[in-house]
Parts: structure tokens; sequence; C-alpha cells
């Protein structure tokens, strides 16, 4: 994906700001203290352990709905790269994430953009219960994305509406647990009554870790 479709995406994102499993808003944090470090390193490595996606910078909730955040600060050099990075200074293991600033449809504002890597840790087996719902970047997000120009194209707000409906009810019925199954997106589905089961002898085949020279960690983290 070049960057210019990479900022057309985001701006959708910045544009229609939602929380999903693979999105994550933040008001507008200070990265000169630790409070705020912490609360956007506590963010970024939960995602990054879930399996990547982006946290949005500078977004406020109100009565339900994400807002623009207020008062906006006088420039964004302190959402720099580096600044971002620098949170990560104690993550196992080391990870780099990509900031950038895309700007709101039908605005010249521009919000920080965390673009967080996953897939950092090596399962030993990925299960789902029968509940299990699977889709990239929200199921809602996805669709909104992948079809907004034939969403665009629709005039009638009804039948657009309704066809975002249909979308997103095969999206939902293409991702039960049950489906992806079937095509080794998880190793198996489940009864709930057999987690137990399958996490103990999970834990048991492991192999006993390496002894450890020193301390783990050189601090203990503040979160």
């Amino acid at each position: 994906m070049t960057e210019e479709e990479t900022l057309r995406r985001l701006s959708d994102l910045v544009t229609y700001p939602k929380e999903d499993l693979a999105t994550e808003l933040k008001g507008w944090l200070n990265l000169k203290d630790e409070l705020d470090k912490s609360n956007l390193a506590q963010a970024v490595m939960a995602m990054a352990n879930h399996g990547g996606g982006y946290v949005l910078i500078g977004f406020t909730k109100h009565k339900g709905e994400w807002l623009p955040a207020e008062p906006r600060p006088a420039d964004l050099s302190g959402y720099s790269v580096d600044d971002c990075n620098a949170v990560l200074d104690y993550a196992e293991p080391r990870f780099h994430c990509d900031v950038y600033f895309p700007a709101r449809s039908g605005s010249d504002l521009k919000y920080p953009v965390v673009v967080v890597p996953g897939n950092h840790r090596v399962p030993i087996f990925t299960l789902s219960w029968p509940t299990g719902e699977f889709g990239g970047m929200g199921i809602e997000g996805q669709v909104k994305l992948g079809r907004r120009r034939e969403l665009e194209a629709i005039e009638d707000p009804v039948e657009r509406r309704a066809r975002f409906e249909r979308y997103v009810a095969q999206a939902y019925d293409r991702g039960k647990a049950l489906n992806a199954g079937h095509v080794f997106e998880v190793d198996d589905v489940i009864d709930p009554a057999d987690s137990r089961r399958w996490v103990t002898a999970g834990l048991q085949s492991l192999s006993p870790p390496a002894p450890r020279a020193g301390k783990k960690r050189p601090c203990i983290d503040p979160w």
C-alpha cells in the first residue's frame, strides 16, 4: 500500500472515528507527561499483542459520539515518530510504530494516528468459541471502507443504509467462528466447557524458560 493510499484510508478513520478491537481513541495526550506516556504505551502494547491496529489522538467522547477534542495544540510536533516510539522503551519484544497525520474529510485539520504492528507473539494454538467473530479492522469499518465508492454512489440515504446493513450482515455471517474454522483461520472451534482443558494442555506443552542472568525489567511499570 502506498503512502497516499494509507493516508486516504486513515483519513476515513479520523473522519468517522469509532472504537473497535483494532482502533482506540485518545485525547490530546502530552507525551512529556509520564501519565500520558504510560496511557499511550498501555494502549499500543495491548493492541500489538492483540494483532495490531490504530491509536487515534485528539478525540473525545460526547453523548456517545466521538468528536474532535478541544483545545487543540498549536502544532503537532510533539507527536513525531520518535516521541510516540519513546513510550515503548520497555516493550518486550521491541517493535516500531509508524505515525501519520491524516486530515479529516472536508477539513485541513490533521490528527496523529499511531499505526501499531501486530503478530509479535507466536501462539501455541489459536481457538475460538462458536460465538467468535472474525473480520478485518472491525466489520462495520471494513464494509464502510471497502464499499465506500459503491455506497457513496447511492443517492437515497435509506437505500444506502439498507445496502450497508446487508453487506455488514453478510460479513458477519462469513466471519462466524464455524465458517472461519473451515478455512483454518483458527486451529479449532471448541465447546466453552473445554476451555480449561485446552489452556492447561497448552501450558503443559511449553518448554521451561531459560534462566535469566538479570532482572526481567529495569524498573516497575507505573501502570
